[in-house]
């Protein structure tokens, strides 16, 4: 009885412990090219003067597509599926940049950039969650597209 009592006790203070509970950090890109937060990411997009900035200009900012991998390069058919998104949209409709770039023909190559910093962690009652009876997971971070 005493035996028993005591493996009760130790499984429902081990089912308690969230350090059981598994957690998961997903960030894109490596420590070198990418931003620590959103506030940076937007502060570089504030220094970004379209029509004025060179590709120079850019890698100094750390968007490069050769050495950033959140930075992919978008050919001309895709630009004109992300801004010209039915028929309703014409060129008149686009910024000035977009319409050059389109109208220029093979010429043309956008870039995506793409990073996400996400963190998961779960909380909880392992014994619970291993039931499958309760499972709480909170999701924090940021991700940031353009």
């Amino acid at each position: 009885m005493n035996r028993t009592f005591i493996v009760l006790v130790l499984a429902g203070w081990l089912g308690a412990c969230s350090s059981l509970l598994p957690r998961s950090k997903e960030t894109s890109g490596g420590a070198a090219t990418a931003w620590q937060s959103y506030e940076e990411a937007e502060q570089v997009f504030g220094k970004i003067a379209p029509g004025t900035t060179t590709v120079h200009e850019l890698a100094a900012l750390r968007l490069d597509p050769r050495k950033n991998p959140n930075i992919s390069v978008v050919p001309r058919f895709a630009v004109m599926q992300r801004f010209m998104v039915n028929s309703t949209v014409t060129p008149a409709d686009l910024e000035e940049g977009v319409r050059e770039c389109i109208s220029a023909q093979n010429a043309c190559v956008g870039w995506q950039i793409d990073q996400t910093a996400m963190q998961k962690r779960r909380n909880g009652n392992a014994a619970l969650e291993m039931l499958k009876m309760r499972r709480e997971t909170h999701s924090s971070g940021w991700h940031f597209s353009r």
